[in-house]
């Protein structure tokens, strides 16, 4: 019984004990892996640099990253997605003091690679710094991420490198600003965009693939640069005496040069040059700056009150006016805007020199918020406040400029008085935190594929990165890159390429170009520009061309082209507008010798220059004729185009051309699209005529369109095709009865539904030889089904030597030649069996023949692509056979709409103009029998806020969408049967018996199961119904033929253009808290500290478990004791404790022998019997 009782006592004790043990357990593991939240940790000040390395398999988990593909890859952190835009990745830690970034950035292949700081956080990019290297410019830009999203540059500075792979990238940021430096070499010193507090710090790529090794950060730095100016007595002297004093000044234009003596600028034709020195100066001070005309008129100054080294960007200016009456003598002073476009704040005449080289002296005393101007020591102002546009920049920069002219620079003395005692309200934008930025509004930014203005763009066509070259899309002819530039060897024909960018606004456009190669000049070999397209495609573009015309000969083969002539392309025809005559003139076109032609376009006006000689001026877009034409184009010209593309053309011979510039004078914003309505509603309408309906194929599985025999209980599906022209039979095929010259051509009856932009579908058959000549093709796109015009085509063309490839497309009856080659296996042209493969996306489309890839991505024309196309085959010269035909529509680009048809009436849902959001409410289950209009509600009571109008599905009409489930009436023949199948509709021929076999099954199955599969369609067609939601008042970006692949290379958009805002939700779990390692380690790694009541709520619970513990422990020790105390004392009170069972009786037993003893025999007598007196006398 005691072991009973110390047993329970030995549970319940335990009992008491797990539960302490388990709330250890729970208290371990909160505080060891807790989710972080965004501002969980921070690395605080160390003596020691925090090493960020990517040694660990699991470090990305302590990078959070925002867009891009990011992969440990050999101990380094690498973003693979080189067509992202601004990919970056935020460390997870903040930080709350000075700190810098030290990083290797390695270039694995396209453009930008760079280091983020001062992110508010660890999930966005707006308001950071970033600091990014240029691989096409060999550049560092600095710069941050507005509100929308895009790159507003700061500076930028040109730089070398000895191995792309391992460059070193430092920032170090203060409070107001922060130095970057490149390979150990500082680059400048920037006003910070964005001061948060705590401040994180990440990696970068934008348009390129970049790998990072060895992050480290510094906490607790302080930026001050060992070349900064500060007060003292003495002044700061420059003296340019030999060549390493220019080491710490820094150009930002222009070409400036150790003068021996001096720093000079050399160039004399270009404005605005400019260099600055890298020290900053730390208060008020004093600026004498002497210099001399080397060449031209005297343009030479000074900068002062610069809040970075790198632009002009509200930088004041004093400095002599090279236009000046009597050369050099007038100043003129005032500061540039944030266009860098300079504003005069007034000008004063000056003393003459005697000699324009002598030596003359700019004298500026800032102090405070006002200055004081000097020329020559004689005071021409004073006590000038500076403008509210700049304010006083605290620490600032100053630097030398000369514009129109050669000045050398011979010395300069800084006196830094006192700190500058600063007005707040007059600080430099730049300098200070800036506000918050608004809520973003509807207005939206140029696309990604874009050339923005302020920003010249130059293309090196014989020196091109992979990523560049893919960005040039052939349109027509033989392209190509190599060392001598982009060429095209079109021996018979035009060619054509375009850039994939838009250019918005105004622009000048300058190509070079050269004709060689060795061949002989042609008749009318020619090259120019394409401007003004309004898409990637020909027709409504404009085109400058520099050509000979067709009814001239060769003639001199060294005097080359004989006439400039521009003009516009329409339905695929040049119509030309006017030309120049320049045979006789110096501006013709050598052989082998480089040539320039130069287009800008101007509000509604183009200009062009043939080298370097004005040729037109001002010509209107709307001009139907020139001078020179006597009768006007045929059709009138497009217009203008705002968003415009550009390309490059040639004709009849090989072209090189070497260089293309770009420069965007001025911004137009993007046509604003319209906000997008509610689709229309099919309503009941007459029966259509038994007649095909549009294809709803979906789920990506091949739908076969032919070709089937006729026969008994079988479907004729050759009786789906329409013999437009000539004889058409079935024999194992689909055959075309003729060897005659003539075309022939069929097409499918059945349209491929209305596929909207951006859908796509692929479409392939099979085509073998029988006899005759081998002229077999496909064609597609085709808007009608008894005409070839407008439609695309793909055909083989029998050639008494090499038999060839061809595509293009019909306009005018005529078929139009895009491009051809030699066809594939052209010696087996009779014997194989050809698999033409079209696929069409957006307004492109790709080529296989079996599979080879002939085209890629090439651009539909002449009216692009049509919403429901028809397919079909082609024979001329011979008969082939046609077998395998195909067509897979994508489900996700089905339509939302039936098409308006002829033989399908619809009518349109009025434009909902409520903006309240609808009630959600049960979808109710209907059932309906085809043809009739009033549906029974079989499901749930539902009122839903906007009711639906009942949907009738006529016999043989096509649902107006793809959805998960389809139930289409079959119509009569000959049309197609339709199966009923789950997941999709197929419009399929039965080609054999057990197809006919399904379709028969499928008739029972729709009789005995009409309610549940008429229910089935109904509620699709009400899922298809849009129900109306709130309309948002946005301006939506234009569409953009570029490939998904292709963004802008342009450094942001203006700064008055915010695109619609958007919401991005993302779900981040983290199980392990980011571990920064120092070297050396001097203490453990920071703990989160989190928010104070989420600290509290942790704390509390810990200790509530902690105490549970205890006392759990301590309860479970004073009963362990107490039962071994008992249990003890019993056994040594108690000697019968051994017994066993039955103790308790046996102890009762003895207790009534003690009291109750039995009776006890005397002991036996010692004394014989003899003495015994009573014993008898007798005996002896």
């Amino acid at each position: 019984m005691k072991t009973r009782q110390a047993a329970r006592a030995w549970a319940f004790g335990l009992l008491l004990l797990l539960p302490g043990l388990f709330g250890l357990l729970l208290a371990t593991q909160n505080s060891a892996a807790r989710p972080l939240r965004q501002s969980d940790g921070e690395l605080p000040p160390s003596t020691t640099p925090y090493i960020i390395g990517f040694d660990d398999p699991n470090s990305p988990s302590n990078w959070n990253t925002l867009t891009g593909d990011w992969a440990l890859r050999s101990q380094r952190y690498v973003q693979t997605d080189a067509s992202a835009v601004n990919a970056a990745a935020l460390y997870r830690l903040g930080i709350n003091a000075t700190y810098s970034v030290n990083l290797v950035l390695g270039r694995v292949t396209g453009r930008f690679g760079g280091v983020v700081i001062n992110a508010a956080s660890d999930n966005s990019l707006v308001l950071a710094n970033v600091v990014r290297y240029d691989a096409q410019e060999g550049r560092v830009e600095v710069g941050s991420i507005d509100g929308d999203g895009s790159f507003q540059v700061i500076g930028a500075v040109s730089v070398a490198t000895s191995d792309p792979g391992n460059m070193i990238l430092r920032v170090e940021a203060g409070e107001s600003s922060f130095n970057v430096y490149f390979e150990g070499n500082l680059l400048g010193t920037y006003a910070l965009t964005n001061r948060p507090v705590p401040a994180y710090v990440g990696v970068y790529t934008n348009l390129g693939s970049f790998n990072f090794a060895d992050v480290t950060v510094e906490v607790g730095i302080d930026n001050a640069t060992d070349i900064d100016l500060n007060p003292q007595a003495d002044p700061y002297a420059f003296a340019f005496s030999n060549s390493d004093d220019l080491a710490d000044w820094a150009p930002g234009r222009g070409v400036w040069t150790f003068s021996d003596p001096g720093y000079a600028q050399t160039t004399q034709d270009e404005e605005d040059n400019f260099s600055f020195y890298g020290g900053r100066i730390n208060g008020n001070f004093t600026l004498d700056v002497s210099l001399s005309l080397l060449e031209g008129n005297m343009g030479g100054g000074v900068l002062f009150n610069a809040p970075t080294q790198s632009v002009l960007r509200n930088a004041m200016l004093l400095a002599f006016d090279p236009a000046a009456a009597t050369n050099g003598a007038a100043v003129y002073w005032g500061y540039f805007d944030d266009a860098e476009v300079f504003q005069e704040l007034g000008r004063a005449d000056v003393d003459a020199p005697t000699q324009l080289t002598d030596l003359r002296t700019l004298t500026v005393a800032l102090t405070n918020d006002q200055y004081t101007l000097s020329v020559d020591g004689a005071q021409i102002q004073a006590d000038l406040p500076l403008p509210e546009a700049t304010g006083r920049v605290a620490q600032s920069y100053f630097g030398f400029y000369a514009t129109d002219s050669s000045v050398n620079f011979l010395a300069a003395n800084v006196t830094v008085t006192s700190s500058a005692d600063i007005d707040a309200t007059a600080t430099a934008a730049l300098t200070e935190t800036p506000s918050a930025v608004p809520t973003a509004t509807a207005t939206e930014t140029p696309l990604p594929g874009s050339l923005l203005p302020a920003n010249t763009y130059t293309f090196n066509l014989t020196n091109m990165s992979d990523e560049e070259r893919t960005r040039w899309r052939t349109h027509r002819g033989d392209w190509a890159f190599d060392g001598n530039g982009l060429n095209s060897r079109s021996a018979d024909s035009d060619a054509m390429i375009f850039y994939n960018f838009k250019v918005y606004g105004d622009y000048e456009i300058t190509a070079e170009f050269l004709y060689g190669g060795g061949e002989e000049i042609s008749a009318d070999v020619g090259a120019g520009v394409i401007f003004n397209a309004s898409s990637q495609n020909i027709n409504d573009s404009f085109i400058v061309a520099y050509k000979r015309d067709p009814d001239q000969s060769a003639g001199d083969q060294s005097r080359g082209i004989s006439n400039l002539a521009w003009g516009f392309f329409s339905s695929g025809v040049f119509r030309r507008i006017s030309q120049y005559g320049i045979s006789s003139s110096p501006q013709h076109l050598n052989k082998n010798e480089v040539s320039t032609i130069k287009i800008k376009v101007e509000g509604g006006k183009f200009s062009v220059w043939l080298n370097g000689t004005a040729i037109v001026d001002g010509s209107p877009f709307t001009s139907t004729y020139g001078d020179n034409t006597p009768t006007p184009t045929p059709e009138p010209p497009p217009g203008r185009v705002d968003e415009a593309y550009i390309g490059l053309y040639s004709s009849n011979g090989t072209i090189y051309f070497k260089n293309v510039t770009v420069q965007v004078l001025t911004y137009a914003e993007p046509t604003p699209t319209p906000t997008p309505t509610l689709p229309p509603t099919p309503t009941r309408g007459p029966t259509p005529t038994p007649y095909p309906s549009a294809l709803p194929q979906t789920g990506g599985d091949p739908l076969r369109i032919g070709y089937s025999p006729a026969g008994s209980g079988q479907q004729d599906s050759v009786n789906n095709w329409l013999a437009v022209q000539g004889e058409w039979t079935y024999n194992n095929g689909y055959i075309i009865q003729g060897t005659a010259a003539e075309e022939y051509f069929a097409v499918y009856r059945f349209p491929l539904g209305r596929i909207p932009e951006g859908g796509d579908y692929t479409y392939s058959v099979t085509a073998a030889y029988l006899d005759g000549e081998m002229g077999a093709g496909i064609f597609f796109n085709s808007p009608e089904e008894n005409s070839l015009d407008r439609s695309y085509m793909v055909r083989f063309v029998p050639d008494s030597t090499v038999p060839r490839l061809e595509w293009g497309y019909y306009s005018g009856g005529a078929f139009r030649l895009v491009n051809s080659q030699v066809a594939p296996r052209p010696n087996e042209i009779k014997s194989h069996a050809y698999r033409f493969t079209i696929s069409v996306t957006s307004e492109q489309y790709s080529l296989w023949i079996d599979d080879e890839l002939i085209v890629e991505n090439e651009f539909l024309e002449p009216e692009s692509r049509h919403l429901q196309p028809y397919v079909g085959v082609f024979a001329s010269q011979g008969r082939v056979r046609f077998t395998d035909a195909e067509v897979i529509i994508t489900e996700e680009n089905l339509p939302t709409a039936t098409p308006t048809n002829t033989t399908r009436p619809v009518t349109q849902t009025p434009t909902q103009t409520s903006t309240a959001e609808p009630t959600r409410t049960p979808t109710p289950t209907y059932t309906v029998t085809p043809g009739s209009a009033t549906p029974t509600n079989t499901g749930p009571p539902a009122s839903p806020t906007n009711t639906q109008t009942p949907i009738i599905i006529p016999p043989g009409a096509a649902l107006p969408t793809a959805t998960q489930t389809m139930i289409i009436a079959t119509p009569p023949p000959p049309s197609p049967s339709i199966l009923q199948l789950t997941g999709t509709a197929v419009a399929a021929m039965a080609t054999s018996e057990e197809e006919m076999r399904l379709m028969q099954q499928a008739t029972l199955t729709a009789q005995f199961s009409l309610d549940q599969q008429t229910a089935t369609a109904l509620a699709v067609m009400q899922q298809a119904t849009p129900t109306p939601q709130s309309v948002a008042q946005a301006t939506m970006p234009p569409p953009s033929p570029m490939l998904p692949d292709d963004t802008g290379i342009a450094p942001g958009a203006p700064n008055n253009v915010t695109p619609a805002a958007t919401e991005e939700v993302r779900i981040l779990v983290v199980t392990n808290t980011p571990t920064a390692t120092q070297r050396p380690i001097p203490a453990p790694t920071p703990a989160s500290s989190g928010s104070f009541l989420g600290n509290m709520l942790r704390f509390s619970t810990q200790a509530a478990l902690w105490v549970w513990l205890v006392a759990g422990l301590l309860l479970f020790l004073l009963v362990a004791g107490m039962a071994i105390s008992v249990f003890l004392l019993r056994r040594a009170n108690d000697p019968y404790a051994l017994y066993g069972e039955g103790e308790e009786e046996e102890l009762e037993r003895l207790e009534q022998m003690v009291a109750s003893p039995p009776p006890v025999a005397p002991p036996p007598d010692a004394t014989p019997d003899e003495f015994d007196e009573n014993w008898p006398s007798s005996l002896p």
